[in-house]
């Protein structure tokens, strides 16, 4: 009687929620076309596809209704097509995937087919607003996409996963290959954001952005604001602040001890960008950045990525070759390429007790010192406004300083 009753249970769950995943995507077809297959229709469909599979293993039974379904749908395109002349097929489509749906809660995948519906009916609901947006779509921008695509997904996992030595130093192209990627979907991710959400998004865009690579948003933005050193000026503080956010973050994870202990530091440097990037939003609000024509380009790719190349061989040969009297000057020097390799390397020298609290939060200030003047460097060069730009850098530095003697002084 427990089997039973088990049994029992387990179909009725299953049943009801077949019935409500078809429902809720029947729902909103009748709601939105008022159309003859609607409600009822698409959770009948859904049951279906659940009991079929819930009460028989024959795969022919199951493949044999989802045809059924399919003829069902098609003999309503037809008729549809003839007396209205409407040639659209999403109902026609969705009548068939509902089925699937139903199918894949009678085997059990509950949680697959509950999220495959959620996002089929968020498709359905805002498939207006998504085609206004195809319909702005460029060629060179989906050419640009089938090309980040390539780099991706397709060169990226054909790269060894083991380092190659080159030049007396062991080189992971995938690392590399990562940043690429990285410096990629940044720059399309800001293309997206100023061309069809507008420029208020760009603060927020840059902040996640720096999780990714600080460095890299500025590079990449410098390109499309390099005639607007102002709104460059809110993207490099907005990009260094979420760059610090994730860096603590780390060390959040990996030794809160030394969050702590270097708390003073991390926070001036993000009051600081945070500040700066408040400031220059508001003498940006009436820039408009130049949006570029294409969403990649390839040339400051290439060169960014043989940059980082450089500066990665020349800190691991410094690493390898100098005295432990150099820890703070190799970490200014991995700041240049990423602060977070060196928050997370100050980490775990820190809990293994081979660095004090001293050298520690010296060597944080360091690694951020540098990653400051690598954008305040790369943002320069683009607009040809030194001044400009070292102002406000200055102003970050002396804020980082009074961190860092904090954090001594405590120390």
């Amino acid at each position: 009687m427990q089997l039973v009753s088990f049994v029992l249970e387990a179909f009725i769950w299953k049943s009801l929620l077949a019935i409500a995943i078809g429902g809720l995507i029947g729902l909103e077809r009748e709601k939105k076309e008022h159309h003859v297959i609607g409600f009822r229709t698409f959770a009948l469909t859904g049951f279906l596809g659940m009991l079929l599979t819930s009460t028989t293993q024959n795969a022919y039974a199951v493949a044999l209704g989802l045809a059924g379904v399919f003829a069902l749908a098609a003999l309503y395109y037809m008729q549809r097509a003839r007396h209205t002349g409407a040639w659209g097929v999403t109902t026609t489509i969705m009548l068939p995937t509902t089925y699937v749906l139903g199918a894949l809660v009678g085997t059990g995948f509950f949680i697959e087919a509950g999220l495959a519906a959620i996002i089929a009916v968020f498709l359905l609901v805002e498939g207006s607003q998504l085609h206004n947006i195809t319909q702005k779509v460029s060629k060179s921008e989906i050419i640009d996409l089938l090309l980040f695509a390539l780099i991706a997904f397709i060169i990226y996992p054909q790269l060894p996963a083991k380092p190659l030595e080159l030049l007396g130093q062991d080189v992971n192209l995938r690392f590399f290959w990562i940043i690429v990627v990285s410096i990629t979907a940044i720059s399309f991710g800001g293309f997206v954001l100023t061309k069809y959400v507008g420029k208020q998004a760009l603060s927020l865009a840059s902040f996640f952005g720096g999780f990714v690579s600080s460095v890299a948003v500025v590079a990449v933005m410098s390109e499309k604001a390099k005639n607007h050193y102002q709104s460059l000026l809110r993207v490099l503080a907005s990009a260094a602040a979420g760059s610090v956010a994730s860096d603590a973050i780390l060390l959040a994870i990996i030794s809160p001890a030394l969050l702590y202990a270097a708390l003073p530091t991390t926070t001036a440097f993000f009051a600081a960008f945070a500040i700066a990037a408040g400031f220059y939003s508001k003498k940006a609000k009436k820039i408009e950045l130049e949006h570029s024509k294409r969403p990649l380009s390839l040339k400051f790719i290439t060169e960014f990525s043989a940059a980082l190349f450089l500066v990665s061989w020349l800190l691991n040969w410094t690493v390898e070759n100098a005295p432990a009297e150099f820890v703070v000057l190799s970490s200014f020097l991995g700041g240049i390429l990423s602060s977070t390799s060196v928050f997370a390397s100050m980490a775990l020298l820190y809990n293994s007790g081979a660095v004090n609290t001293q050298t520690a939060a010296l060597s944080l200030f360091a690694a951020l010192a540098a990653s400051l003047a690598a954008k305040l460097a790369i943002a320069g060069f683009a607009t040809g406004k030194w001044r400009e730009m070292l102002e406000p850098g200055i102003l970050i530095y002396a804020v980082g300083i009074a961190g860092v003697m904090a954090n001594i002084l405590l120390s």
